[in-house]
């Protein structure tokens, strides 16, 4: 039986500069998201790093239906870069 590595969930805080923004990022729009945590933590190092951010909008996967709400409430906790920044959610 091979052993399967654990995936590295922290891999944008440390590839990414410490002073890496996006800073003329307004606009995200994300479909067939599925919130495994590669996915969650993608979109917390946007919301965390965009200054200028204005819409994150989110489609979940149309085969995902149990994980929807898990996903919603994970992603309304993360820190956010831009008092602006508004989660859309989409069905």
């Amino acid at each position: 039986m091979a052993s399967v590595e654990a995936p590295n969930l922290e891999f944008w805080a440390k590839e990414c500069p410490k002073d890496c923004t996006f800073k003329q990022l307004k606009v995200v729009k994300m479909t067939d998201m599925s919130g495994v945590p590669h996915e969650m933590e993608f979109m917390k190092f946007l919301l965390a790093n965009s200054p200028v951010l204005e819409t994150m909008s989110i489609t979940p996967c149309v085969y995902v239906m149990d994980g929807r709400l898990n996903m919603l409430i994970q992603l309304v906790r993360f820190r956010r870069a831009s008092a602006e920044a508004e989660i859309i959610f989409t069905r």
